[in-house]
């Protein structure tokens, strides 16, 4: 028996790839009257890298760029989240469901989360923290080999998660 899916966990790191993947997740949450789940991660620079960084910069400005970096995160996730509004209007003007199945408002169902840390470990402890019955990602294969070992990532949240995982790839240009 296939489990409910109630909410999606959509890992981004706003990427092009990330942005196309993006389509399915709204577009399965849709499907399934599902939130979503918009997680970015960044990854934290080795504790040694960190430190020199912030010697050559000063503690305050190391910390008022990594502030940034996050408010930009927020940032690019919010036009994703009005992405998800427009998504669902469309799925509803095209699908065949009566007035007591329209989907509720997107912004009702989605939330935003960036965090620092490990990606493949934020992912799956937000995915288990919030629960999520599936996980969306994209990848990119840079060529055959990748294409047969999935990326980093990826191949890490397989390992290590009971849910289910979409992983998107890029479509091919031609």
């Amino acid at each position: 028996m296939v489990p409910e899916i109630k909410k999606i966990l959509f890992a981004t790191d706003l990427s092009e790839n990330a942005q196309y993947a993006f389509s399915y997740a709204a577009g399965i949450a849709a499907h399934h009257n599902a939130g979503i789940v918009i997680l970015n991660v960044i990854e934290e620079a080795p504790y040694n890298v960190e430190a020199a960084i912030m010697d050559m910069l000063g503690k305050e400005k190391f910390e008022g760029l990594k502030k940034q970096h996050e408010n930009e995160a927020v940032t690019r996730i919010i036009g994703k989240k009005s992405e998800t509004k427009f998504i669902r209007k469309a799925l509803r003007s095209m699908g065949s469901q009566t007035s007591a199945e329209v989907l509720p408002d997107a912004d009702e169902g989605v939330e935003i989360i960036v965090k620092s840390g490990n990606v493949a470990e934020e992912i799956i402890a937000q995915s288990e923290e919030k629960d999520c019955g599936m996980i969306i990602m994209a990848y990119r294969s840079r060529n055959m080999l990748a294409e047969t070992i999935v990326g980093g990532v990826c191949r890490k949240v397989l390992k290590r998660t009971q849910k289910p995982v979409l992983l998107v790839p890029m479509p091919d240009k031609r």
